[in-house]
């Protein structure tokens, strides 16, 4: 009977770890799946847009204990006049010579994060100028870091963004 008891946990141990092995395989995929259709998504948006201009604002909001920005930018160019997209990937808005777009999550006490200290410092922003697909962040003293294109809607949603867009032309 020992014996029979001993089989019997291992096939339930055997099956437990085949179930988990597949929801991570199943999970991963599902990762890899969407991080391929964001960016396939940010490309098909943003890849005619081209801005660059001054930083006249960032503001910072707290959502689930994390720290994200939403960025105004003064521009000295763009190829459009207006542009708005909400979605459920991604957000922008071009109104009135000012382009705001979230930063999504920065870290404002961590001085080793060079994204963050470089959106924080950041005094001009070029946006799909020079390498497509890409946002340069420059600060004053003309040091750059740059990111692959990404305006990410996550955290905030559509009413949200309309209500902090409103506040930052406004002060502009």
């Amino acid at each position: 009977m020992k014996k029979n008891q001993n089989i019997f946990i291992f096939v339930i141990i055997l099956l437990f770890l085949s179930f988990f092995w597949f929801v991570v395989c199943f999970e991963i995929k599902k990762t890899r799946n969407f991080r391929e259709e964001y960016k396939s998504h940010t490309i098909n948006t943003f890849k005619n847009l081209k801005f660059k201009g001054d930083v006249v604002s960032l503001k910072k909001c707290d959502y689930g204990g994390r720290t994200y920005g939403i960025m105004a930018v003064k521009l000295d160019y763009c190829n459009v006049d207006s542009f708005y997209v909400f979605d459920n990937m991604s957000c922008l808005k071009i109104s009135k010579g000012i382009a705001i777009f979230p930063t999504n999550c920065i870290h404002p006490n961590d001085t080793f994060d060079k994204r963050s200290n470089a959106l924080l410092n950041s005094k001009y922003v070029i946006v799909n100028m020079i390498n497509g697909n890409q946002i340069i962040y420059v600060d004053s003293s003309g040091n750059h870091f740059t990111e692959n294109l990404d305006f990410p809607s996550k955290p905030f949603n559509k009413d949200l963004f309309d209500q902090i867009s409103l506040e930052l032309v406004r002060q502009n």
